[in-house]
């Protein structure tokens, strides 16, 4: 079944007018943009047509269009002809498009080939993922060959990841599907095809063996991929390389680019994939940034050279592109950036023309009238480089006592000058610190408009001027004045309340909060800090703060009183952003919830890591805190690590260790009180890759005042096992201090089978057991049993054994996780986790994970989740944000338990089910700069609502934003 839509939609009008240059020109599309401002969309790919036209390939990866790819097409000026949307019934992310020798299109997603004919009405559609269901995919680029449309990219698993490449007719059938490169992390760049009608593809990874760093491998094929002409490796021992694209060089051979050691590099191989050259792109006559990458390369159809994009550091933007024109030596000729006030997205497009210039895009951030979203963005450039010749021209400066007559160049400098023709945006600039700036834009007629950068305190004599662009020719003397109007603060006031309704607005029935700590901190030549305390309406007020005006903006935060029994969560704004406008006051509503504390203490743990590699250090972080209103005297915290696992040493001292066992005293804990305990162990080089690992993390005290019920017998089940010469051997053991009153039940599984016929039944007296003995297979068991009714307690006795083996036979590995643990009790958290040699850095997993293809768990079972994140960009990542939906129908929000994390956070519940972990100052690195410090993780607990019918899906989508 096809499960593409397609919609087109023919524009009857340019986005901008009908004049232009082919020489040169910048177009920014907005008609692609609703007025969401989550609605942005990227130039993935740029197709030239033999009519001197252009297709375009866009993405929209946010909402609400996450499911829609656009093609369309736009003429030699690049006003928009045509768009045509293609709705798929899952998140799609397009990443290529080719023109086919039949006349058509195809174009790949990350895991689908897409085939389309010359209408683009779609021929067939393949699902790659289909090729290797275990496997996830991630197609890279598609390109044809002699043979038809061969796909490349990589496919990872839990345990690994290599390179493929899949080839099929112009009909849809597979001609071959084969794997490549590397064997350790391997990630695909690009491919071209070869002189005589193959494949070249590149990418970078590891030998897992002979080299400590990221090297390139080059791999040619034959047509169809089935044989591989010749395979290159490019390395050197502790020097990272990565290969963003490929091309055939003018004259014969290829030319490789992307980075060394983090600075953008390039080589040349000839047909037989030997180097005969390579150099780095670091410190470049003219350009004060470094280079890092090359991301994209295209030949010149004359042979004499390659437009290329680098990337390059912006201290205000981050990564930036940068497009250069290189000679055949790779010696760059001259370079083009973009205006500082829009940012492009790391998604570019760049084809060469055949008169020797080239169309480059992507997409740009840019303020316009207050909403700042992604456009995508085109730009043609000659063989000289240059784009517009014509423009708007004028000065920006300030006026000290609002009489229209300037007096300052500085005051204005940055604000934002737009200029719209026939209601459509055209072209802006930033007012520079000399109080000029320039916009291009073609001949034509003009509304120029100052954008006033706080609202009512500024205004402009006056804000919006008429301008006529006329042919080769700038238009000067579009001149702006603005006059600051600055006031003094009255109040700053408001309220901390119980939020009942959920509206984040205080309500006559709602009360509030006394007690409670506000802090408000104000910037503006300098730093101000005022706090004041709730009264017994939950009210506060910061009257006449001094020598604060609107000029002043800042945050607003709080902070529960302590030791106060109440256990309180934020539902609205955790802070408030303070900016005073035309205002002379300013009030901040705090909505919150909060519960009694137990009245008793109680350590809460909790215990995870984000991965574990064979023959690799790991951190096993164990975070614990007294959610009880009493302190815990004598606080301590049991951490278990998995016997197959060696602890190297621990941020805090333990205090004894008992086998595997490490016991750390954390004397008084006082109520709200938390911590965190980090272990770094060393996995296993001889493990089988997947095999699973536990860790346990055990507070103590861990008893709690409870109504023991009438109808307990009095006794304990408790359940263990053991891998013993040639038998798993369960143990049920009644560890209570009275014989049971009745019998009961246990069940076995084996893998995801359940062993028994009917449960096995077992009445035991004080400190009694019995053993149940099954042949060591290597398959996993897992053992659940009763407790007697009444019992005071949460978890179910369960025990499990993986890769017990007496013989030769395969273990099975990776159950564990499918079932639940019996960490029901709140002292107590017990973690999982399998060792892979490669995985997604940025993903989320549930536990259980749930049996069978369709992931079944029991009702009334918790859920926890990990969301692990790396910085994969080319620059720090100051701030980190999490956005995890929880489908509210099926789980409770109230339930969220915050649990164990790489780095610091807040975390906050905010509408809709919406939980948001922050890392403020997180100050993360780069991937390229530092692999293991770039990643990190956190995970939380949920409670299913009660009884949920069979067959219910829960689906949880979580954001990462860096």
């Amino acid at each position: 079944m096809n499960t593409l839509r397609t919609l087109l939609l023919i524009a009857l009008a340019g986005l901008f007018f009908n004049t232009g240059y082919a020489q040169g020109w910048e177009r920014v599309y907005h008609g692609f943009n609703s007025g969401n401002p989550n609605d942005g969309w990227a130039v993935v790919s740029i197709l030239p047509l033999p009519d001197g036209t252009f297709m375009l390939l866009l993405d929209s990866s946010h909402d609400p269009d996450p499911d829609t790819i656009k093609l369309a097409t736009i003429d030699e000026n690049g006003i928009l002809l045509s768009e045509k949307a293609l709705l798929f019934n899952e998140e799609a992310t397009p990443m290529d498009l080719t023109a086919t020798s039949d006349g058509g299109y195809a174009l790949i997603t990350t895991r689908k080939l897409i085939k389309l004919d010359a209408q683009l009405a779609p021929q067939f559609e393949q699902d790659l993922q289909m090729l290797d269901p275990g496997k996830s995919f991630w197609c890279q680029r598609v390109v044809e060959s002699n043979a038809g449309l061969c796909v490349v990219g990589r496919k990872t698993n839990p345990t690994a990841g290599q390179g493929f490449i899949a080839c099929y007719d112009l009909n849809g059938n597979l001609l071959q599907f084969n794997d490549w490169g590397l064997p350790v992390a391997m990630n695909v760049g690009s491919a071209c095809v070869t002189p005589d009608g193959g494949v070249l593809a590149v990418g970078q990874g590891y030998d897992g063996a002979t080299f400590n760093a990221q090297g390139i491998v080059a791999t040619r094929f034959n047509a169809d991929g089935s044989n591989v002409v010749w395979e290159k490796i490019i390395y050197d021992q502790g020097i990272s390389r990565t290969a963003s694209s490929v091309v055939p060089a003018p004259g014969g051979g290829y030319l490789i680019a992307g980075s060394r050691v983090s600075r953008a590099y390039a080589l040349k191989i000839d047909e037989q994939g030997d180097m005969l050259w390579e150099r780095d792109y670091w410190d470049q006559p003219g350009l004060e940034e470094a280079l890092y990458n090359i991301r994209s390369l295209s030949p010149l159809p004359g042979g004499t050279g390659y437009w290329s994009v680098f990337s390059y550091a912006d201290n205000q933007s981050g990564a930036q592109p940068l497009l250069a024109k290189m000679d055949l030596s790779g010696d760059i000729q001259f370079h083009w950036r973009k205006n500082e006030n829009l940012d492009f997205s790391a998604e570019t497009g760049l084809q060469a023309l055949a008169d020797g210039g080239c169309v480059f895009g992507g997409s740009i951030s840019e303020f316009v009238t207050s909403l700042t979203r992604g456009t995508p963005f085109l730009a043609r450039f000659d063989s000289l480089g240059n784009t517009f010749l014509t423009g708007i021209a004028g000065t920006a400066k300030g006026d000290l006592d609002g009489d229209c007559i300037a007096e300052v160049d500085s005051l204005l400098e940055g604000i934002v000058i737009l200029a719209v023709s026939n209601g459509q945006y055209a072209g802006s600039a930033n007012i520079g610190s000399q109080g000029t700036y320039f916009i291009p834009l073609d001949t034509g007629n003009y509304q120029v408009t100052i954008l006033s950068p706080g609202g009512p305190l500024w205004s402009f004599c006056p804000d919006t001027l008429s301008a006529a662009v006329l042919a080769q020719d700038t238009t000067f003397d579009i001149d702006f004045t603005g006059f600051y109007n600055v006031q003094p603060i009255d109040s700053i006031y408001g309220y901390v309340f119980e939020d009942y309704d959920g509206d984040c607005i205080k309500d006559d029935f709602e009360p509030g909060y006394p007690n409670w700590q506000v802090s408000v901190a104000l910037f503006h030549m300098g730093t101000f800090v005022f706090e004041a305390t709730t009264d017994s309406n939950g009210y506060f007020i910061i009257p006449s703060p001094a020598g604060i005006t609107n000029e002043f903006h800042g945050f607003i935060s709080l902070a529960p009183p302590p030791n106060d029994g109440l256990d309180c969560a934020v539902t609205c704004q955790q802070s408030y952003d303070v900016m005073f406008g035309d205002s002379a006051t300013f009030q901040a509503l705090f909505g919150v919830h909060c519960d009694s504390l137990a009245p008793y203490p109680l350590v809460e743990t909790s215990i995870a890591t984000n991965a574990l590699r064979p023959c690799t250090h790991s951190f096993v972080h164990a975070s614990y805190c007294n959610n009880g209103a009493v302190t815990a005297e004598n606080a301590e915290l049991i951490i278990t690590v998995d016997p197959a696992l060696e602890v190297v040493n621990s941020n805090v001292p333990w205090s004894e260790v008992n086998g595997n066992e490490y016991r750390y005293e954390l004397g008084d804990l006082l109520p709200e009180a938390c911590g965190d305990i980090v272990l770094t162990v060393n996995t296993s080089c001889s493990d089988p890759v997947g095999t699973t690992y536990c860790f346990e993390a055990h507070g103590l005290p861990d008893t709690i005042p409870q109504n023991i019920s009438q109808n307990w017998d009095g006794s304990q089940v408790v359940v263990s096992a053991d891998c013993v010469s040639d038998s798993v051997v369960f143990t049920i053991h009644n560890a209570g201090l009275s014989d049971m009153s009745q019998i009961l039940e246990y069940i076995v599984i084996e893998d995801n089978v359940l062993l028994m016929q009917a449960p096995g039944l077992f009445q035991l007296a004080a400190d009694d057991e019995i053993k149940i003995r099954f042949p060591a297979t290597g398959a996993f068991y897992r053992l659940e049993a009763q407790q007697s009714a009444g019992f005071p307690g949460l978890s179910k006795p369960v025990a499990w054994v993986e890769g017990c083996n007496s013989g030769n036979g395969t273990p099975s590995l990776g159950f564990v996780n499918l079932y639940p643990l019996p960490d029901n009790e709140p002292w107590l958290d017990i973690f999982c986790l399998e060792s892979v040699n490669s995985y997604d850095p940025n993903d989320k997993n549930g536990f259980p994970r749930g049996y069978s293809a369709a992931r079944f768990i029991e009702e009334n079972t918790d859920i926890e989740y990990l969301i692990r994140f790396q910085n994969t960009g080319t620059a720090p990542a100051l701030e980190v944000e999490i956005r995890d939906t929880i489908p509210v129908q099926w789980l409770d929000p109230l339930t969220v338990r915050p649990g164990a994390s790489s780095h610091p956070y807040e975390w906050d519940m905010q509408g809709s089910g919406v939980v948001v972990f922050r890392f403020p100052g997180i100050n993360l690195p780069d991937s390229s700069a530092n692999p293991d410090q770039s990643q990190g993780f956190v995970n939380f607990r949920v409670s299913q609502r009660p009884d949920l019918p069979p067959g219910t899906e829960i689906r949880n989508t979580a954001a990462i934003y860096f």
